[in-house]
């Protein structure tokens, strides 16, 4: 039985996140579960648990439920179309994890979401 993520740049992701120690480290761990425990999350409930401005991790993806109605930049390993649109029309950002990753490496004022 084969453990941990067997997509190619997913790998290289973990391999680079589990460099880092805290946020990143954590998210190394999350990543290397089975992709069903991985978390899911819809655009209502990320209204609810962030604010205006904030900068969050996601490592799963992102659903379309819900409305949002500020600003936030969320790193996720997926979206769906529908997510997409509704944060960018909140003025927000969906971007990759491993982008996210670039910006932020030292993981300061990134919030991981479960």
């Amino acid at each position: 039985m084969k453990h941990g993520p067997e997509n190619i740049q997913t790998l290289k992701l973990v391999t680079k996140l589990n460099k880092k120690k805290g946020l990143w480290r954590r998210v190394s761990e999350i990543l290397c579960a089975s992709r069903r425990r991985r978390p899911e999350m819809n655009v209502g409930r990320l209204a609810r648990v962030t604010k205006a401005g904030d900068i969050a991790v996601l490592p799963g993806k992102l659903l379309s439920g819900g409305e949002i109605g500020h600003a936030v930049t969320i790193g996720c390993m997926g979206a769906s179309a529908a997510a997409k649109k509704k944060v960018e029309a909140a003025k927000g950002k969906v971007v990759a994890l491993a982008v996210l990753f670039e910006k932020h490496a030292d993981g300061k004022g990134v919030r991981l979401l479960k």
